[in-house]
């Protein structure tokens, strides 16, 4: 059931460590966010809604 717990444990600590080095953790936070792509919750409802539902967006 926890087989993968000392993984995760010691993800953690690594974690816990970045964190604390403020200039690192905002670099890889503004990383993570320039690549990440277009990918969003909005997006994802707009491709089922046009893609699977066959419904037209509703634009306020």
């Amino acid at each position: 059931m926890l087989e993968d717990f000392d993984d995760y444990a010691a993800a953690q600590d690594q974690i816990d460590l970045l964190y604390k080095d403020v200039p690192r953790w905002r670099r890889m936070c503004i990383q993570n966010i320039a690549h990440s792509g277009e990918f969003s919750s909005d997006n994802t409802i707009w491709e089922y809604a046009v893609g699977i539902w066959q419904v037209k967006p509703v634009i306020f």
